[in-house]
């Protein structure tokens, strides 16, 4: 079963983060998410840039019945933004790991 996998931080950590994943089988990255509002519509190493944060995670719909889940991998060089992006995602009633 393949696991889905979002990158928050579309900088140069968050490419070689991309490098990196694409090198586990079983891992499909469905794209970046960034707080930038310049990067929205643009690629990353051909991954789309999906939006904010705010505006990606908060339109996801969770089915439990689906046994759904999204992973996600922190780009984030400064640790406040990091922690702050971290309660926020736990806040939604989603099944982001």
């Amino acid at each position: 079963m393949t696991k889905k996998i979002i990158i928050i931080g579309a900088g140069g950590q968050g490419e070689n983060i991309s490098l990196l994943i694409e090198q586990i089988k079983g891992w499909e990255i469905l794209g970046f998410v960034d707080d930038d509002i310049n990067k929205k519509g643009n690629t990353l190493r051909s991954y789309p840039i999906l939006g904010s944060i705010q505006e990606y995670f908060s339109s996801l719909e969770y089915d439990e019945t689906k046994n759904n889940e999204l992973n996600v991998a922190f780009s984030i060089g400064n640790s406040q933004v990091e922690n702050k992006t971290e309660n926020y995602l736990n806040s939604l009633d989603k099944n982001i790991i």
